[in-house]
């Protein structure tokens, strides 16, 4: 059997001998058939005869016992009778084919129930159910193939169709169980009922199916329908014998809910009650982890995974929190923190509760309440639908890995035949090198691996040893061991006999059976020798997880430098799964033990390698490489033992991680890309934990060193399994092999590879409908005709505990699956929550007929899906209803227990969002409704007018206001926060009746601040005379200090204030300079998007080359005496330290020549030419000393504090008032130029400074000229006195501390002294 049967229709096919129109031949074969199927069923051990006792063992005895006994015994039983039901149904289906397609269904849902692990019995009685409708298929057996019935229609053909709807049923039936095995507890037990009712129609079902086949099989074998029912039938048809079995079959950890629930009201209430809910959260997770200890790690449910998700989502926001940022000289300008998501991104409805400023813990558990009433408002219906795509991978999955274990079974030439077992166990044995090494040993049906493994050792060495005497005697004599495979002998050494040991040992119970023997043999591959297959698992595998190893760190470490590369949107996702994913990876493979000495040998054993990598990509690719619970790691992995291929699958998952993250260069990921791809790794790891604690077990039974025989089995790969990683900041520290090995940039990306399409990088799409390509058809119901076509409104949503009017625009069409539903898919509806949303209207039961369902549903868990009631006005043109958060309609209530109100909604047809963002609100139209409809109306003809007119006004104001928005969301998504209520308010004005394109924009900006260089700093030291104390209003000009700390993810930037004095003269007072100059480099920049890393990329200045500029300036205003007092022939430099001039130099030269002149005796012509040169400079350096600086503007006296210019190689000075006028073009000098402050103060650089008057060195020494009303308004310097004077008082009060303080140090010194002096012990020098 090639493969499975497909859906394709089966043709009846004839033997050879059949003859229709030979009456005789046709009575001769039937008298034959009835004789053999007679005679195998009087056979004791026929296979025919045990399945039929085995598929209802207790039929003829429970007849006296309760029904609900008699289910529970079946199901208990079904995992023992159904192998021998799959084994019957399979020879069946070979006489009978088309009933393939119903057998391959069973086949493969059963695997899939096995691999699941959990032991549901609401579930399993679907399975017993489901093997008593394939019991009914065993009448087969009595049925000629290609019987003809008295109407004249083969078997067949009466079966083909039912068979086909039976395939149906069975996946439908395991779908639903898939689903619901993956609900959490706490929506199997609030929605208990309905699922219950959901189960029992399957068994209904089956039932009905049954009865169908009894019926057509009755035809061909004489059996009346009575005779062929049960006592489990009959069960089956008492709904009050299933619901008691519902009832009683119900777990602790879900019987422990209920009564939770049932004390509570009920379920009803309980939705009703935040606090009960929250209550039932808490209780939920302990519950979970009972059973999962009770059960062991391989029975986590599937519920468990998706609460692993659910915490990787909640943790993304949790942990998105600004860094602290404690920079250096040498990184001080260096990007630290990845921007996420601003909170408007994440927007709610007003059911959702938590405000912004609870703790981490209340926000998750207020997260994971949504996310479980979001569960809850899904029908079971809707949650197959979701569920189907998922379960048909697994489904394909399966149903490929029972293909493979049927191709994977290699005839190997020179095998045996197996023709009798009469002469012992060892007749069974395929190859005919174990079939002598157990015939000669003469062991019976089992063998303890090492004694095989040793056996298999000596008999090669011995033949070699044989083959060498041989060859001494006679070298024509013919090899007893292939000069292929004698590099082989090397490496099958007693030190490597272990790791064959685990190859033939599939199940670690140190004990190696025969069919194990012929596994390990038949498993090989084509062309390969027992003597190369062995050496593989010798050496090779070793080998080759050595490679994969090195490879999976080179992907890490390409990942880690795709960081700085990828777009910023992108990277906090990238450098989470990173620093999550690192640590499970470095768990799995640092302990495991390398084989780099023999790695030449790798070739040998590549084509092998390349194999199995094939398959599991694969696998992998059918899966979609989403890696969802245990048993999907199972499936893709096979029947062997995880450790064979755990880093083959880690390899391939990191392969197409940096795929996604590649495309990550290119667009913006979906926000759960890469947290299902963590989850991913996160289960792998799962898998690898789960293994080794087998392992363990096994290993303990066996009255073994645990940790010993951990560390030893498959080359240390497990001892990680009780290691914690602890997270490193830098991955890259412990990586090995090569990272510069992975291309990020070799191709354009597959976006193929991605699970969720990427967000939309068009922010002003000419049409925002996502189905504009779709062709509508005329099949639709009248009732649904008036909602097609484009709408336009108002929704509600909650802001900062404020609610916030968004707009949405939306084009309904005829929903492709149902005539009775229409759809839109907006492109612009808050896209940054999903890159997906429908919205699927439906009618609802009304009076009028005029009332619809509309469901809003995204393709995230962080988008909150909505259900609007909306009824439809009379002519036609409005919708108009309320936003509810359940899809019945319900309204939570608050802690009082008061209902809270629903959200209003209004709709317009052949609206513009332009027009409707001016639309009232309910509040203003319950005020007012004239008024407020006037209202509307001007501001939408005015706002019409002047997007008509496109003047400059028009586009200025717009692109300051979508500034000033992406500004306040970018500084709420790195402080988590709005700080400040002003700063609040304008937000939440700014947010409101946004149009959807200038939303989707500042969402993008303010998440990719690279590309938007005029994104709005705050002031990092707001005086209480601050201007601006939240953001500037503008960075064109915009003052910075060089020499501080920037404010927390506005590294670019610098130290930024605004331009008040008071700010500024705060900032030189009260805070230190990073370096130890102890001074500040103030620069005020007039360029959009300055930074510090490009100003010096451009003129190669440092900070401290700027610090020697304007203490050059600071000297030459205040008329300092070091350049007065020069002499002739030296050279200051921008207050460097004096240096010898050319003409001292070219004195010295001819000193050192012997200090010969020309013939006549005078000096030689340079120094003469020097000497003029200089004698000119010294007088020009007096006069400019004697001189005072000028402004290059208006040509008056600078005096401090003043600005000069960090670009212009000469000196140019600009005083404060003409630089208040704006940028200044002088000659070479730009008004596009960085302005350095020389401010009053003494330079400190070359100064030494106690370690106890460290504190002293937090004030910058400033004399009150500078204080900040001390504005020089006229030659005399008139000043605030009593602003002065109270700034003064502050300043002595400083200063009296700190020398209390020294005081305080030097008393103590003293105290120290004399107590050493009276231990006789010298004082430290």
């Amino acid at each position: 059997m090639d493969a499975l049967p497909s859906d394709q229709p089966v043709r009846s096919t004839k033997p050879p001998d059949y003859d229709v129109s030979s009456e005789v031949h046709q009575a001769r074969e039937t008298l034959k058939d009835a004789t053999r199927i007679h005679d195998e069923r009087q056979r004791p051990d026929s296979t025919f005869g045990k399945v039929a006792d085995a598929i209802n063992p207790t039929a003829q005895m429970a007849s006296n016992s309760g029904g609900l006994d008699f289910l529970l015994d079946g199901v208990n039983s079904l995992s023992e009778s159904l192998p021998a039901l799959v084994k019957v149904l399979d020879e069946i289906s070979k006489i009978h084919p088309y009933i393939g397609i119903v057998v391959g269904a069973f086949k493969v849902v059963i695997e899939l129930e096995v691999k699941r692990r959990d032991n549901d019995k609401k579930v399993n009685l679907l399975f017993l159910e489901m093997k008593n409708m394939m019991s009914a298929l065993l009448q087969l057996q009595n049925v000629r193939p290609n019987h003809v019935g008295r109407d004249g229609i083969t078997v067949g053909a009466r079966l083909e169709d039912l068979v086909k709807d039976a395939a149906v049923d069975i996946k439908e039936c395991a779908n639903a169980c898939d689903t619901y095995m993956r609900k959490r507890l706490l929506v199997k037990v609030i929605k208990g009922a309905i699922w219950d009712e959901t189960l029992k129609g399957y068994v209904q079902t089956f039932a009905d199916r049954k009865t169908a086949f009894v019926f057509a099989l009755s035809i061909h074998t004489g059996m009346s329908i009575d005779q062929a029912n049960d006592k489990l039938d009959e069960l089956m048809n008492r709904m009050d014998i299933l619901l008691e079995f519902f009832q009683k079959t119900s777990s602790y950890e879900q019987r422990t809910l209920r009564n939770i629930i049932q004390k509570a009201g009920g379920v009803e209430q309980v939705l009703q009650q935040t606090a009960t809910m929250q209550e039932l959260l808490d209780r939920e997770r302990p519950l979970e982890d009972t059973v999962q200890s009770y059960r062991g790690m391989g029975a986590r449910s599937l519920g468990h995974f998706e609460r692993l998700r659910r915490s990787a989502r909640t943790s993304h926001y949790l942990s998105a929190r600004p860094s602290q940022y404690h920079p250096t000289p040498g990184n001080a300008y260096r990007e630290s923190y990845y921007p996420t998501v601003p909170h408007f991104a994440r927007p709610r409805t007003g059911f959702e509760g938590p405000s912004d400023d609870e703790d981490p813990r209340t926000a998750a558990l207020a997260a994971e309440l949504r996310e479980l009433k979001q569960e809850l408002a899904d029908t079971p219906a809707a949650a197959m639908r979701k569920n189907l795509k998922i379960f048909e991978r697994r489904f394909q999955m399966q149903q490929r890995e029972i293909l493979e274990e049927m191709r994977k079974v290699v005839i190997h030439e020179g095998d045996r035949v197996i023709s009798s077992v009469l002469a012992g166990p060892h007749e069974r044995i395929i190859d005919p090198t174990l079939y002598e090494i157990w015939k000669d040993m003469r062991w019976r049906g089992i063998v303890k691996a090492r004694h095989l493994v040793l056996a298999l050792h000596d008999y090669y060495m011995q033949k070699m040893e044989d083959q060498e005497r041989d060859l001494k005697l006679d070298p024509s004599a013919p090899r007893r061991i292939s000069e292929a495979d004698t590099w082989t002998l090397k490496y099958l050494g007693l030190t490597e006999l272990q790791r064959i040991i685990e190859a033939l040992d599939d199940d670690a119970s140190g004990y190696i059976t025969i069919q194990e023997v012929n596994r390990f043999a038949t498993s090989r591959p084509q062309g390969w020798s027992l003597l190369h297959w062995l050496a593989y698992w010798a050496v090779g595998w070793q080998l080759s997880m050595t490679e994969y190893k090195r490879k999976i760190q080179n992907l890490l470490g390409g990942i880690q430098r795709s960081l700085e590369t990828v777009r910023a949107p992108n990277r906090a996702f990238v450098s989470r799964y990173l620093s999550v994913v690192k640590r499970l990876v470095d768990r799995m493979t640092l302990q495991f033990q390398g084989n780099a000495e023999n790695i030449a040998l790798l070739p040998r054993f590549q084509a092998y390698i390349h194999q199995e990598e094939a398959q599991l990509r694969e696998a992998l690719e059918i899966a979609k490489y989403d890696i969802d619970a245990l048993d999907t790691l199972a499936l893709v992995n096979g029947r062997k033992g995880l450790e064979k291929n755990l880093y083959v699958v880690v390899y391939l998952m990191l392969l197409h991680h940096l795929e996604i993250i590649r495309a990550g260069h290119v667009v913006i990921l979906h926000l759960e890309e890469l947290i299902d791809a963590e989850t991913a790794m996160t289960i792998i790891e799962d898998g690898y934990v789960l293994r080794s604690s087998l392992l363990s077990a096994l290993f303990q039974q066996r009255r073994l060193l645990v940790h010993q025989e951990i560390e030893d089995f498959a080359c240390g790969m497990f001892s990680g399994s009780t290691v914690i990683i602890v997270p490193s900041d830098e991955p890259s520290r412990s990586l090995i092999g090569n990272p510069d090995e992975i291309d990020l940039t070799a191709t354009q990306p597959p976006f193929t590879t991605l699970k969720y399409p990427p967000h939309l990088d068009e922010f002003y799409p000419v049409n925002d409908d996502g189905r504009a390509d779709q062709t509508d058809s005329d099949n639709i119901d009248d009732s649904l005709q008036p909602l097609l076509g484009p709408w336009t409104g108002l929704i509600g949503v909650l802001y900062q505990g404020v609610p916030v009017l968004s707009i949405l625009n939306a084009v309904f069409h005829i929903a492709p699956a149902s005539t009775d539903q229409v759809v839109a898919s907006p492109l612009l509806f808050q896209p940054w929550t999903s890159t997906h949303v429908d919205l699927v209207a439906e009618k609802l039961e009304s009076d009028d007929g005029r009332t619809y369902r509309v469901t809003i549903r995204g393709n995230s868990s962080f988008f909150s899906s909505m259900y609007l009631r909306l009824r439809l006005s009379d002519d036609g043109t409005t919708l108009a209803g309320y936003c509810y958060p359940t899809y019945d309609f319900e309204l939570p209530r608050s802690p009082d227990g008061a209902e809270e109100k629903p959200i209003p909604v209004v709709l317009k047809h052949n609206s513009s969002p332009e027009v409707m963002a001016f639309y009232p609100s309910t509040a203003e139209r319950e005020a007012g409704r004239s008024r407020a409809l006037w209202r509307f109306a001007i501001s939408a003809v005015l706002y019409r007018i002047r997007q008509r007119n496109f003047s400059w006004d028009f586009i200025k104001s717009r692109r300051d206001r979508n500034r000033r928005l992406v500004s306040l969301l970018y500084y709420e998504a790195i402080r988590d926060s709005i700080s400040g209520p002003s700063l609040a308010e304008e937000s939440r004005r700014l947010l409101e009746r946004a149009l959807p394109g200038d939303l989707h924009f500042a969402g993008y900006a303010a998440t990719d601040p690279e590309r938007f260089p005029w994104i709005l700093p705050p002031c990092l030291d707001p005086s209480p005379n601050c201007q601006h104390p939240g953001l500037l209003e503008t960075t064109v000009p915009c003052v910075r200090c060089l020499s501080c700390s920037p404010a927390s993810s506005y590294p670019g930037y610098g130290c930024v204030f605004c331009g008040v004095t008071e700010c500024l003269y705060d900032h030189l007072l009260y805070r230190s300079p990073l370096d130890s100059s102890g001074q500040h480099c103030i620069v005020k920049t007039r360029v959009l998007g300055w930074t510090m890393n490009a100003f010096q990329e451009a003129t190669k200045k440092s900070t401290v080359e700027l610090l020697d500029r304007v203490g050059t300036i600071r000297k030459m205003i205040s008329g300092s005496s070091e350049g007065a007092d020069m002499k002739p022939g030296t050279t200051v430099e921008r207050g460097r330290d004096p240096r010898p001039s050319p003409l001292m130099q070219a004195k010295d030269r001819l000193k050192h020549n012997g200090g010969q002149g020309d013939k006549d005796g005078d000096e030689p012509q340079e120094v003469r030419e020097l000497a003029t040169m200089d004698a000119g400079r010294s007088e020009t350096a007096t006069d400019r000393n004697s001189r005072p600086v000028l402004c290059i503007t208006c040509t008056e006296k600078v005096t401090l504090p003043c600005w000069t210019c960090a670009e212009c190689e000469e000196s140019v000075t600009i005083c404060d008032a003409c630089d208040k006028n704006g940028g200044i073009d002088q000659g070479t000098h730009k008004s596009t130029h960085t302005l350095l402050l020389a401010y009053p103060g003494e330079d400190t650089r070359s100064r030494s400074v106690s370690p106890y008057s460290r504190s002293r060195r937090r004030r910058s020494p400033l004399p009150v000229a500078f204080a900040p009303t001390a504005v020089q308004t006229d030659g005399s310097g008139g000043v605030n006195e009593q602003r002065l004077e109270a700034v003064e008082e502050r300043l002595t009060k400083i200063e009296d501390r700190f020398e209390a303080v020294e005081s305080g140090v030097a008393r103590m010194e003293r105290m120290l002294a004399a107590a050493l002096a009276a231990l006789n012990v010298p004082p430290a020098t």
